[in-house]
């Protein structure tokens, strides 16, 4: 188990969206695999890097959605292993509800 307090977006690395837009960007509580750079590493056995055509290393991991999406602010949960020439599942935890700004979670 681990315990968190979500801060809101961070916006990091891309910065702020412009006034009046909302951000599109996923943001990570954690991911479990190979390092997305990896390759760069003599001898690793993780290669591709650890989006879809990698190792599907981002696995298991935990996100909360863009401000685009329809269920902003709610938990999208990755548990997957490699499916071979295709990215792998998530599935957005949309009934916990939306997570709050300064709220520690369990």
């Amino acid at each position: 188990t681990f315990d968190f307090t979500w801060g809101g977006y961070s916006y990091d690395p891309r910065g702020a969206p412009a006034d009046g837009e909302l951000g599109t960007d996923f943001e990570m509580f954690f991911r479990i695999g190979c390092s997305a750079f990896a390759d760069n590493i003599p001898g690793s056995p993780c290669t591709g890097g650890n989006a879809c055509n990698g190792q599907g290393s981002r696995y298991p991991s935990l996100w909360v959605l863009p401000e685009s999406n329809a269920n902003a602010r709610k938990f999208h949960l990755s548990i997957s292993t490699k499916a071979s020439g295709a990215c792998q599942a998530g599935d957005a935890i949309t009934d916990w509800g939306e997570i709050s700004i300064g709220v520690k979670y369990h």
